[in-house]
């Protein structure tokens, strides 16, 4: 079965209403732990995690269930199909069975019956069920997955690949030169960012998803991405250009917030004012945050599926107050890279690949 097919038979798949997962969103906190509790109390458990910590099983759970909620809440379920081949295949390469996938979905079915009101299970445990029928397609499809790869220009290429060894090997030192030599000028920052940083961040995630580097050396390249970042940004002019003012955060729970920075400092250095929240700010903080400072642009990243509920939260809170009656809303990141309109369907008024296609739409938004 191709991917064509998986989309195909998701998008026959009925809707459930925002009563149903409402009350699955609500109850996932319990949901969560009973899943956690039935699987480790398996005696074949470690097996099926090929010998993992717990901890990363439950990790999984908890972000299943909102990525979930995510699904329910848009309505999306070619999202769900265009996402479970990568999730197989990243927990796979980090020791986990596939079989690991069919135990995992069978429980959460069966937590739902338990512990759901019988008119919700019903509604959802069709998914599950859609979900186990297409287990063997979704095995195949993540063992085919080609590894997607940007083509840069050789100099660039050089420099992303001298980046990130250096980086892997935690050699800041090594990392800042590479930055300052690549950067005459502030002026060129963006130019870095976006033929270096971004691209070696992407090869950096790409060994982690193939377990060729631990969690461990990920984190310490993106800290030693966010030292270089934070370089520029202290030399950084002030400029006499003034657009207006943008909020730029990361969805609340998501803690990648590196792209977020990046588009806050390309569009500082465009003359726009910027408010950086950084990572995971909850919801109810950063509307006080919004409402008070009542920019004219609020940009959300979100890198991991499982966290666009959370930012779909903050554009229904934005539409529906007053205090922020005019302002437009940018979406990007990872999370919207597979769905071309997710954007719209979470309520946005446009979506950026990277920090210069954003600098170029948010032009467009000026008086």
């Amino acid at each position: 079965m191709s991917m064509a097919d998986l989309l195909e038979t998701a998008g026959t798949l009925p809707l459930v209403s925002p009563d149903h997962w409402t009350l699955f969103r609500q109850n996932r906190t319990s949901l969560v732990q009973e899943m956690d509790t039935a699987l480790s109390a398996r005696p074949d458990i470690m097996t099926l995690l090929g010998n993992n910590a717990l901890a990363i099983m439950e990790q999984n759970h908890r972000h299943h269930a909102d990525f979930m909620v995510s699904v329910f809440k848009l309505g999306d379920f070619q999202l769900l199909a265009r996402n479970l081949p990568w999730i197989y295949r990243s927990y796979h390469a980090h020791g986990f069975n596939f079989d690991y996938f069919q135990v995992e979905l069978d429980q959460w079915r069966r937590c739902i019956r338990d512990m759901l009101p019988p008119a919700v299970s019903a509604a959802i445990i069709p998914i599950y069920d859609w979900m186990l029928d297409q287990h063997e397609r979704v095995v195949a499809l993540a063992l085919a997955a080609p590894q997607v790869s940007t083509t840069l220009v050789p100099e660039a290429e050089v420099l992303k690949s001298a980046f990130v060894a250096a980086a892997l090997r935690g050699d800041s030192r090594s990392c800042v030169k590479i930055a300052s030599d690549s950067v005459p000028s502030v002026m060129d920052m963006e130019a870095f960012y976006l033929q270096v940083l971004q691209p070696a961040l992407h090869k950096v995630g790409q060994l982690w998803e193939n377990a060729e580097i631990s969690v461990a050396q990920e984190h310490l390249a993106a800290a030693i991405v966010n030292r270089v970042m934070a370089i520029f940004n202290n030399e950084m002019p002030l400029t006499e250009t003034w657009r207006g003012s943008i909020l730029v955060s990361a969805a609340p729970s998501e803690f990648h917030e590196i792209g977020a920075r990046m588009l806050a400092d390309v569009l500082e250095l465009d003359g726009w004012e910027i408010l950086f929240t950084g990572a995971n700010v909850p919801l109810d903080q950063l509307m006080l945050l919004i409402e008070e400072a009542s920019p004219d642009i609020l940009a959300i990243s979100v890198t991991i599926p499982a966290h666009l509920a959370g930012a779909q939260d903050i554009i229904e809170a934005a539409r529906n107050s007053q205090l922020c009656a005019g302002m437009k809303i940018l979406v990007g990141g990872g999370a919207f890279r597979e769905s071309d309109d997710l954007w719209e369907k979470m309520g946005a008024d446009g979506y950026a690949l990277d920090a210069r296609e954003a600098k170029e739409l948010v032009r467009t938004w000026q008086d």
